[in-house]
């Protein structure tokens, strides 16, 4: 079961890896796992097949509701500035917007390592619903302008 649990999370980072590596300015590279953010404010934006919304809404309220409910160090502040959006409709996928706000320093938002930690009983089938309704992700540090 670890093993699978393990390999699942490399599959996701493989996985992010080409959307980070788009983030990443000319002649820097940034770690394609790295779900923590440098701003105050952190974007995470799902592009989601339309007819798998329902498993990723599923998915990320029960990861919301497990963030609330863990009792690890730092958990509990960042479910405090989570909140989570569904977008309009576009030509083939939904997008959905999770805010991230405050961020907080050197936590990871990795949604893979955090069912691992919270349910890795859960986390095979998560992952499979999660990867399954994903079209692509993208990831921003926002900084409030005066």
């Amino acid at each position: 079961m670890r093993t699978a649990v393990v390999a699942l999370a490399v599959s996701v980072s493989v996985v992010v890896a080409v959307g980070a590596a788009a983030e990443a300015p000319p002649g820097q590279t940034r770690d394609a796992s790295d779900y923590q953010f440098g701003a105050d404010t952190g974007l995470l934006v799902f592009h989601v097949h339309r007819e798998r919304a329902a498993d990723f809404e599923a998915v990320m309220t029960r990861l919301g509701q497990a963030l609330q409910a863990s009792a690890a160090p730092g958990r509990r502040e960042q479910a405090a500035g989570w909140r989570f959006f569904r977008g309009r409709e576009e030509m083939d996928a939904i997008v959905y917007v999770l805010v991230l706000e405050p961020v907080v320093r050197g936590a990871d938002y990795d949604p893979v390592k955090m069912f691992t930690e919270f349910m890795p009983a859960e986390a095979p089938d998560l992952y499979e619903r999660l990867k399954g309704a994903v079209v692509r992700v993208e990831r921003l540090d926002l900084e409030r302008l005066p």
